[in-house]
């Protein structure tokens, strides 16, 4: 009987831990997704801008928005990746996540939407 309560114990501890290290990650994902969200609010503003600045003016001090811009993108490409890696890691941790496996496909396909429009890096893949 007391074998029995101590491996019960134990049992459940390990499920408590393992429980805090899948919501660390969803937790350390959500931070990474708000950031690319902030950053992607911040980009849409300058976006149509910094275009028509590159392709109207060739010496525009504004062209270097479109630069920028750019570079932002990748940013946010990056931050969703990462976000991407910790929701994975926590799957593999709990398989049977489904919170993880729902966060993990809304930030696959906010990745999808962030690489249609980010312009194609110049390394070959």
């Amino acid at each position: 009987m007391l074998l029995a309560l101590i491996y019960g114990g134990v049992r459940l501890q390990m499920q408590r831990d393992l429980q805090r290290r899948v919501q660390a990650r969803l937790s350390e994902a959500a931070v990474l997704v708000e950031e690319a969200r902030a950053l992607e609010d911040k980009v849409e503003v300058d976006a149509g801008e910094a275009l028509a600045a590159f392709d109207s003016i060739p010496s525009s001090p504004k062209r270097g928005r479109f630069w920028t811009t750019v570079s932002a993108r990748r940013a946010i490409d990056g931050l969703l990746k990462q976000a991407g890696q910790k929701l994975e890691n926590a799957i593999i941790l709990d398989p049977g996540s489904a919170e993880a496996s729902a966060r993990l496909a809304a930030v696959l396909y906010e990745q999808r939407g962030v690489r249609a429009v980010a312009p194609p890096s110049r390394r070959s893949a």
